[in-house]
């Protein structure tokens, strides 16, 4: 098993260098082929440990009630207000210059309202299944997995620059730390949904 998944990991991994980078995609199809090149690059973990975990579990673990949904609101909002600290810091003279475009012009709103919010829940299905099986089949001890999954995350940004990948393996480490709270999806999703919008404002994605 140890080997089909690396396997798996492997090839995910390579279809990530070649599908990610959208760059030279019409903005009319760009949100749709993000979402297809994420299925692409889950689909071979999935299909490797879909009989040998139980991947249901794996992300609905616990429910999000109430009280939950509100100390996950609390922790967000720690996280922006670090995001626009680190901001004012290294931008003092551009603090209020938000980004206006993302490659995506006046398509950016269909992005945020529905592309990013897919975009952004297929992203943390790929990284908590990467996550649950490199400990299950390949390295039992969690904290050594979180530090390798996410590098693995964020050097499949790449294509996007060293600052993308060094944002996007900090972002990594924080989405794996909140599933260990909340255990389920939907916390991650919506984490990486409002702090990606804050990112995308700053023109840091």
């Amino acid at each position: 098993m140890k080997i089909k998944f690396l396997s798996a990991i492997s090839v995910s991994f390579i279809f990530s260098l070649f599908l990610l980078d959208l760059s030279n995609v019409h903005s009319v199809i760009k949100i749709p082929i993000r979402a297809l090149s994420l299925l692409v690059m889950i689909f071979p973990i999935y299909v490797t440990i879909r009989k040998k975990m139980d991947i249901k579990n794996t992300l609905f673990k616990k429910k999000l009630d109430k009280g939950k949904i509100i100390k996950l609101l609390s922790v967000i909002i720690l996280l922006i207000f670090f995001a626009i600290l680190i901001r004012f810091i290294t931008y003092k003279g551009e603090f209020l210059s938000f980004s206006k475009s993302l490659h995506y012009g006046k398509y950016l709103w269909v992005y945020l309202t529905f592309g990013y919010l897919l975009h952004a829940f297929l992203q943390e299905v790929l990284l908590l299944l990467l996550y649950q099986g490199m400990t299950n089949f390949i390295i039992p001890n969690k904290n050594t997995t979180l530090i390798i999954v996410t590098l693995i995350f964020g050097l499949s940004h790449f294509y996007l620059g060293i600052f993308t990948v060094i944002m996007t393996f900090t972002a990594g480490i924080v989405f794996i730390l909140i599933y260990r709270k909340f255990e389920n999806i939907f916390a991650l999703t919506i984490a990486h949904y409002l702090l990606g919008i804050v990112a995308i404002a700053f023109g840091w994605a």
